[in-house]
């Protein structure tokens, strides 16, 4: 024993010594070369190091990194020397590889830039040797060429892996710039193409050599693409745009010449070789710099090439086959076995198949290369779901990496990928392979290796992703178009979507692998929530809310788990009861479910198992998106879900006593099955986050059922800026009105009935408020407080005055403690959203809580957090709608002491805050200046309980000294008007409108009157905003005497004509266009209210308007009396005003990615001096009436004109003018 130990001591001390004297022997080395006193000796020194670096070697790890790299970089600096030959660059290349594969080789930034530029230079003069390209000055042969070109392309693309984040911009570019020289060349030289050939020209595909001589270019500019891909990975940082762009020329040039002037050859080097240019390319688009709109075409067209690469014959193309696993599994059995000792899945091959691993020998330094491989070997095993199926030559690889090219793609310039879908995806026979025809979902489909399958679902996602939303909505089926040789975008976008839809119902109902099916799912889910439903086949959603049903009840009867794959479905079901519009198909069923009635449709029970998901004891994810899924149903089909309040009541009930733990007494749920794989998960308890989102959405679902089953349709959302009633004039539509409704189905859904009546939904609400909400509005989380106030803002105000006093009072008294109290900005946030829809409720001002509110409100405005801020904003402008109401409305009950000067000082506070508190803000200034009466005193009024002359003008009598802010008032809305954005400023044109409306303001005596109608007229002129423009038409025609106008009377004239006449020249922005017929019918009506309002002596100002605008002016007014006469005959003949062509007078926002509310607009009851020239929509006077006026109005402004032209001595016009009135 002693023997062994002292043996043992004795080779370890051995060992240290021969470590010891390898680093004394390396430090030796590189101290000589340090020292040389000349170049030619340090050459000399090099070559002795060269010499004994086998011995040195070792040396390396022992050695500090930085003295190794400092080294290095001293035999490059020496490598630069005329003396060194290329032979002994070769072999300090050979070096610096085979220390980093010790070492991790890490240069100083101010250096690494010697290495890069000695391996690239090294690697263009190989090249060139190899190539012939120059003189053997180095008495090279061409094979020592490759060899060393080789090599030194694998050092460059390991030191660009360990030191690329370090590397300069200028580095970068040079080597890219090399690079792409070495493709292009060796592109033309090596596959047999003369150099007269470019790349871009079309010939008889070919098919390149593979012999021995080949195969080293195979694997030389796999390395080139593998290191150009590591540049782009370790480097993206540092590549400029310009190089980028040459980069991206140089790949599509490689892409069209394999893609189309050759055949894609299915070879293991081959192979090989595909996949590096392909995820180089995939790289390459991942990481834009610059425009790739006339490269996408080109892109989209080669990469769908290798979609079917290395298929053949081998892939599974059984389309009878029941389900897709089986289809794989069939085609396995047909696979002939290999004979004899056995071989790992990479090795495996037919009989009488030449082997792919040919020229092994010649391979070594690529195998070696592990830090340039994209993958590994074994990235495609047998239990990688591909069913059994051999991948051969590893071309799955090649596909996969060809279709996140095209994700790369989607992602980088979605919009123009758009006009290649056609290519990308089916238009008939989703489900029949087609090997030169292929799609992603066919790839998705058929694909035997799910790696690859995969890359196409995702990458489909990614398409159906968010800016694909509104390309989307021309899509269009109609069942009896014939296809000829034109088909429509919007024909060929349908049968896409319909293909869609059969292809990933297809893969929904078949597939087991639990990964594809998850990603199926997340496309469908992408697909519905994309899709126009409202022009595609009407059993479209019916059918896609059947199939995920049916897979998600499988899944949650599986034997094994599925959590995961069962929350993405129930999630994809959330989204497909969410599709607009509601499906009439999917209302009835769900109506016959709960009354028990015999269907076939699988849906009847889908809201029975959407509750027994959402039960305690199965995963938080699952009951999370099952609550979700049912608040989806109530908001989209309330009609039939108000039926099942008991079982949502209970469902409630049960996360809110499970969280505050409380025993559960019971459910009506509490006999429905439940697997035994999550039996065990309901006795363990839930992490206290999963509980409290349990918790949350639960509470969001009970909020959105009772605002569905009252009928709850205003709005809560205080970027709505509450309900705008525009000073509009003439015939106009109703008003603007920014809704959120909860309405059964979409507005062109008539064959659903609507939700529940006006007072429905209190004996909910009762319950509600005795059990659900009192314990949530305590709870410990701010989120779950938050929601449960949030519930208050939907109530209605019948269903507020069913409810008790007692329970009034609880609603009131939580709101306004809450508000002043929480310690939470969201939940002070949800208060003020709940003070802002009480305040219109008359029980409210009954009960003497108005000025509470408003002091609530107050003081909420100088919150710190700003969300709180702009929802006290809203809030804040609500209460002063509400009193504009009263003032106009007769009998409503007294207002005792309501502070109007605070509300104005407050109101002026906020709008110099930031643009979303502003614009409510100058919504309560315009809202105050429409009833206050300024030429008193402005401290506080009170609304008399009877109607008095004074109501009747509607204002309010104010008592106390001269108001003193009204000309702030002026001031802040100008300011607003010329810094705000867009909604500010249509809210400044509407407070302005209101302000114009008081009767007790004088304009002709304001100094301010001129600015105004100039802010205005620029408005009007300028802004790109159709609803800006229709808001300062609106403003301008309020006015009701000539007076009023002043000196502007002119400038608005001519710049209300001008408009008019411009309205339809120039480009319409897509968000804008719906408010066309709006606008010229806004401008239509101020026009005729302005221009009737001349005297003959406006002739001074207006006598070149008139001269050179009378052309305009007399086909104008004929068109409008015309216009007024026909509709007059539509509604002789029963037809709605809406129908007829030419205007439309409802304004309906559809699904085009902007709001999701109703746009309607509002009416504003005028004073009585003002109905003479206002025909305003929703009056009680018919529509027949209000045409009348149109046509007195023609009439007024033709007798203006030719009072005007009479003064001016224009006879002739005169007369022309007179001819119309006959």
């Amino acid at each position: 024993l002693n023997r062994f130990c002292c043996g043992g001591k004795l080779l370890v001390g051995m060992a240290a010594a021969t470590a010891a004297a390898r680093i004394r022997s390396w430090r030796a080395a590189f101290g000589r070369i340090r020292e040389a006193p000349s170049p030619a000796s340090a050459a000399v020194f090099v070559e002795d190091l060269l010499s004994e670096m086998n011995f040195l070697l070792p040396a390396a790890s022992e050695l500090p990194p930085q003295e190794v790299a400092g080294d290095i970089l001293l035999a490059v600096n020496v490598a630069s020397s005329e003396f060194i030959t290329i032979t002994i660059r070769s072999r300090i290349c050979h070096m610096i590889m085979d220390v980093n594969s010790r070492i991790q080789l890490e240069f100083p930034p101010k250096s690494i830039s010697s290495v890069m530029y000695f391996l690239s230079t090294l690697i263009e003069r190989a090249s060139n040797l190899s190539l012939d390209l120059t003189p053997q000055k180095d008495y090279l042969s061409t094979g020592d060429g490759e060899n060393i070109a080789l090599e030194a392309m694998q050092t460059l693309g390991q030191i660009v892996h360990g030191n690329g984040g370090q590397m300069s911009s200028d580095n970068v570019s040079i080597i890219m710039n090399i690079l792409l020289k070495l493709v292009k060349d060796h592109i033309l030289t090596s596959f047999g193409i003369s150099e007269q050939q470019t790349i871009h020209n079309t010939q008889a595909r070919s098919n390149p050599a593979f012999d021995g001589t080949k195969t080293r270019d195979w694997d030389y500019q796999r390395l080139m693409f593998c290191t150009l891909g590591n540049v782009f990975t370790h480097a993206g940082m540092s590549i400029t745009k310009e190089t980028w762009l040459s980069t991206i020329q140089v790949l599509r040039e490689v892409l069209d010449f394999w893609a189309f002037r050759t055949q894609l050859v299915e070879e293991a080097r081959a192979s090989r070789y595909y996949t590096a240019v392909l995820q180089s390319v995939h790289l390459a688009l991942s990481d834009p710099k610059g425009a790739l709109y006339e490269h996408v075409a080109g892109f989209v067209a080669a990469l769908r090439a290798f979609f079917s690469y290395g298929l053949g014959s081998s892939a599974c193309v059984n389309p009878t086959a029941q389900t897709i696993g089986a289809c794989r599994m069939e085609d396995t059995r047909k696979a002939v076995s290999v004979q004899g000792l056995y071989r790992p899945p990479h090795l495996r091959r037919k009989p009488g198949e030449k082997s792919s691993i040919a020229h092994s020998g010649d391979n070594k330094c690529q195998e070696e290369a592990g830090l340039l491989s994209f993958s590994s070997e074994s990235e495609h095993s047998d239990n990688d779901g591909s069913f059994g199926v051999r991948d051969q030559f590893k071309s799955s690889k090649a596909r996969t990496a060809a279709i996140l090219g095209i994700q790369a793609l989607a992602r980088a310039d979605p919009k123009a990928l758009h006009a290649h879908w056609a290519l990308l995806l089916p238009t008939h026979d989703a489900l029949t392979p087609r090997r030169y025809h292929a799609t992603l979902l066919r790839t998705m489909l058929f694909d035997p290796v799910l790696k690859t399958r995969m890359a196409a679902a995702s990458t489909l996602s990614v398409m159906l992703e968010r800016p694909s939303h509104a390309f989307l909505q021309v899509a269009e089926y109609r069942e009896s178009e014939k296809l000829g040789s034109f088909t429509t975008l919007s024909s060929s976008l349908g049968q896409i979507l319909l293909q869609l839809t059969t292809g990933l119902l297809h893969l929904v109902s078949n597939e087991r692998q639990g990964g594809m099916l998850m990603a199926a799912l997340k496309a469908l889910s992408l697909f519905v929530s994309a899709a126009p439903f409202g022009r595609l086949p009407d059993e479209l959603i019916p059918n896609i809310i059947n199939a995920v049903h049916l897979r998600a009840k499988d899944l949650f009867s599986s034997s094994t788990e599925q959590s995961s794959a069962m929350c993405m479905a129930i999630s994809c079901l959330g989204s497909a009861l969410s599709a607009l519009p509601a499906s009439p198909k999917i209302a009835a069923v769900l109506a016959a479910g709960h009354s028990g009635s015999k269907d076939t449709v699988h849906n009847k029970d889908l809201i029975f198992d959407l509750l027994c998901y959402s039960q305690s004891g199965l995963p938080l994810l699952i009951r999370i998106e099952a609550l979700q899924a049912l608040k989806a149903a109530v908001h989209n089909y309330p009609c039939a879900l108000s039926l099942h309040w008991d079982s949502i009541s209970a469902v409630v009930r049960g996360a809110i006593e499970v969280t505050a733990g409380w025993h559960h007494a019971g459910s009506i749920l509490g006999s429905a099955p439940m697997p035994s794989l999550y039996k065990s998960s309901a006795t363990s308890p839930n992490s206290r986050i999963g509980d409290e989102k349990i918790v949350h959405t639960a509470v969001k679902l009970l909020d959105e059922f009772l605002r569905a089953v009252s009928g709850f349709k205003g709005s809560d959302d205080e970027s709505d800026n509450g309900v705008l009633h525009f000073p509009s004039t003439g015939t106009l539509p109703t008003r603007i009105n920014l809704l959120s409704t909860a309405s059964c189905v979409s507005a062109s859904s008539s064959t659903i009935p609507r939700a529940t009546t006006e007072a429905a939904g209190c004996s909910q609400w009762d319950e509600a408020l005795q059990e659900h909400l009192p314990p949530v509005l305590k709870h410990s989380m701010p989120m779950v407080r938050g929601a449960a106030l949030t519930c208050f803002s939907g109530l209605t105000s019948a269903v507020f005055s069913y409810l008790p006093e007692l329970k009034q009072t609880f609603i009131l008294t939580t709101i306004t403690n809450a508000a002043l109290q929480d310690e939470a900005p969201s939940v002070r946030l949800a208060a003020c959203r709940a003070i802002g829809v009480l305040v219109s409720f008359p029980q409210v001002a009954a009960r003497k809580y108005l000025n509470n509110f408003i002091d609530v409100v107050v003081s909420s405005t100088l919150d710190t957090s700003v969300s709180v801020r702009i929802t006290a904003a809203w809030a804040l402008a609500n209460i002063c709608d509400t009193l504009r109401n009263s003032a106009e409305i007769t009998n409503q009950p007294a207002v005792e002491s309501v502070p109007i000067q605070i509300l104005a000082e407050c109101a002026l506070r906020l709008s110099k805050d930031g643009d979303k508190v502003r614009a409510n803000a100058v919504r309560a200034l315009g809202n105050l200046a429409r009833f206050v009466s300024f030429d008193s005193d402005a401290i506080c009024y009170k609304l008399p309980e009877t109607q008095t002359e004074d109501k009747q003008q509607g204002t309010a009598k104010i008592n106390s000294k001269a108001c003193p802010w009204l000309e702030r008032m002026v001031q802040a809305l100008v300011s607003c008007v010329t810094t705000g954005n867009v909604k500010v400023q249509w809210n400044v044109c509407h407070a302005l409108g209101n302000l114009f409306l008081n009767p007790t303001i004088s304009l002709p005596r304001m100094a301010w009157v001129r600015s105004v109608y100039s802010i205005l007229l620029l408005l009007l002129r300028d802004s790109s905003n159709f609803k800006i423009r229709i808001h300062a038409a609106s403003a301008l025609a309020v006015p009701a005497a000539r007076e009023d106008y002043g000196d502007s009377f002119a400038d608005v004239s001519q710049a209300l004509v001008h408009a008019l006449e411009s309205s339809d020249s120039g480009c319409v922005a897509p968000s804008s266009f719906r408010y066309m017929n709006a606008l010229k019918e806004q401008l239509t009506t101020a026009s005729l209210h302005v221009l009737g309002l001349a005297v003959p002596k406006d002739y001074d100002c207006l006598q070149d308007f008139l001269l050179k605008r009378g052309t305009f002016l007399r086909d104008w007014l004929i068109a409008t009396f015309k216009s007024a006469k026909s509709a007059s005959e539509y509604e002789s003949l029963g037809i709605p005003l809406q129908e007829r062509d030419g205007v439309s007078y409802t304004v309906v926002n559809g699904r085009d990615g902007g709001d999701s509310k109703s746009l309607l607009y509002d009416k504003l009851q005028p004073p009585p001096k003002e109905r003479l020239w206002y025909a305003l929509a929703g009056e009680e006077d018919s529509l027949k009436g209000r045409l009348s006026n149109r046509t007195a109005s023609v009439r007024r402004v033709i007798e203006a004109l030719t009072g005007m032209l009479r003064y001016g001595g224009h006879a002739t016009a005169v007369i022309t003018y007179e001819q119309l009135i006959l």
